[in-house]
């Protein structure tokens, strides 16, 4: 074996053994505003945990590589604070380090009830994968 696949396996089984640590972590309250049913709740959160874990490591390049520890600090720090029902189909949601931080602090997703389930359809704020912009 090189010692770039050793570098590259090690570095994969650390990133496993984080977030496993992660998962492990008892989750904080989230202040959900608006009427939503619990299944729906659950949706959004499985959604946005699915997009923030697809952030932590975007794809196979060396640049992503360099950036898995800062990406999983910022995955472990925040959490998701709040849950907000906006319109039909539409709900913001926030994922900061405190419950504190005011509603455009941190990073949001705007998540979207389409025809198959919840997606998200927009995110931004600060992360160390976006440029602080919505994107679509």
């Amino acid at each position: 074996m090189t010692k770039t696949r050793i570098i590259i396996i090690a570095l994969f089984l650390f990133f496993i053994a984080y977030l496993c640590f992660i998962e492990c972590q008892q989750e904080s309250p989230v202040k959900i505003v608006g009427n939503m049913l619990p299944k729906d709740i659950a949706e959004i959160k499985l959604v946005v945990d699915r997009e923030r874990r697809r952030e932590v490591f975007l794809d196979w390049s060396w640049k992503s590589i360099k950036r898995l520890p800062a990406n999983l600090k910022f995955y472990s720090q925040n959490k998701v604070r709040l849950i907000e029902y906006q319109e039909e189909g539409i709900t913001f949601v926030l994922i900061a380090k405190s419950a504190n931080t005011y509603r455009y602090g941190g990073l949001h997703y705007l998540v979207c009830k389409g025809t198959n389930g919840w997606y998200v359809g927009a995110s931004g704020g600060e992360s160390p994968n976006l440029d602080g912009g919505l994107r679509q």
